[in-house]
């Protein structure tokens, strides 16, 4: 009798523990906003408003720097905990579980996929029992792009505008079909250019602690579009030896150059290997060769023209020094040479001109489009 009443006594305070231990934030079954009001009004304009107001001119982005690549933090918040007491949260996505730890009753997170459900709950060890929390879901809003940032960025400048690195995915494909996320990024290079262009690696850019949030991703690949002499001296990729590094140089809008085709065909055929991902692709800062390849690959995806665009207009969060002529220029060159199309027949003609089959295009597709 004595044991059943301890057992009972047990169970009882095991679920006033549980009962006290409460989720906040994000609420169950939420849409959480992680993007700025600065950054919305950047993507609630028009390609061509865009455009329009860009001008290659530095007063008309002022706005647009300041709002740069730091999105807002998800914050997890919970009660019943007493402060100083290591909490362990656990995040889902899909059949993925992440443990964090807390000593606060609150953890910031950042860089979720967008549109994409998550399941969390905390747990804690109080008064010699472990406590639980409910399980709560919730899904970042994907009305928007995914945008990317992290921590202890090392800028000459120590601005929070030069990360410039963003998913290509979750945009609108093939017959409605969409690109998957978490397989491409593109971005800046995490070290600087060679200081002598000759033989001595460039320094890091990014903070130990950065290095770690990119950890997250689980690149696979580093693929650097710069020159060899902007990374003389370098045998690996800075993300580490597990991570493979391929160097191609990128002949960034003058794709129609001969060099610039058998370069492009080559990069284009590391996309088309499933164990090369997830890529992240770059040049030094990610605008404008990175931008072309990126045009490439949308192109090949069935990315509608607006879309392709908006990808390249987004280095205007991230510098000055990006020019709406460039771009323009290339896709004139292009209709030029093979007809006023859309952007993605162009892209197509361009791959086939210098030698992608229809096999490796669909290779490529097969890797990037859900159904």
């Amino acid at each position: 009798m004595l044991k059943k009443f301890c057992l009972l006594w047990f169970l009882l305070g095991a679920m006033t523990l549980w009962a006290n231990v409460e989720l906040s934030t994000p609420k169950d079954k939420s849409t959480v906003e992680v993007l700025t009001p600065k950054q919305k009004a950047f993507f609630d304009l028009s390609v061509a408003d865009r455009r329009a107001k860009s001008l290659d001119t530095y007063g008309f982005r002022v706005p647009w720097l300041q709002a740069g690549f730091r999105t807002n933090p998800v914050c997890f918040t919970w009660t019943g905990i007493p402060q100083g007491t290591e909490v362990h949260l656990f995040l889902t996505e899909g059949d993925q579980t992440t443990e964090m730890t807390s000593l606060k009753s609150s953890l910031e997170l950042r860089n979720f996929k967008v549109g994409v459900p998550y399941r969390w709950y905390v747990t804690a060890v109080v008064n010699g029992q472990m406590v639980r929390s409910p399980e709560w879901t919730f899904t970042v809003d994907d009305t928007y792009f995914r945008l990317l940032w992290f921590d202890n960025i090392q800028t000459k400048d120590k601005s929070d505008t030069f990360t410039n690195v963003r998913d290509l995915g979750n945009k609108k494909s093939l017959a409605g079909k969409r690109v998957r996320q978490g397989l491409l990024y593109r971005g800046f290079a995490f070290n600087y250019p060679s200081p002598d262009r000759e033989k001595t690696p460039g320094k890091m850019r990014i903070s130990p602690k950065g290095l770690q949030e990119i950890a997250k991703l689980g690149i696979k690949t580093d693929l650097d579009l710069r020159s060899r002499h902007e990374t003389a001296g370098m045998t690996s990729s800075p993300l580490g030896e597990k991570v493979q590094w391929k160097r191609m140089d990128s002949a960034s809008y003058t794709i129609l150059k001969p060099g610039a085709q058998k370069c492009f065909a080559a990069l284009f055929r590391v996309f088309t290997e499933p164990a090369n991902y997830p890529i992240y692709f770059h040049c030094d800062g990610g605008r404008d060769r990175t931008g072309t390849l990126a045009f490439l690959l949308l192109g090949a995806l069935g990315v509608d023209d607006a879309t392709i665009e908006t990808d390249w207009q987004m280095s205007f969060l991230a510098f000055t020094g990006l020019k709406q002529k460039s771009f323009d220029d290339m896709i004139a060159a292009l209709k030029k040479k093979y007809g006023d199309k859309a952007m993605s027949e162009l892209a197509l003609a361009y791959l086939a001109d210098i030698g992608i089959t229809p096999k490796e295009i669909d290779d490529f597709r097969a890797i990037m489009l859900a159904l």
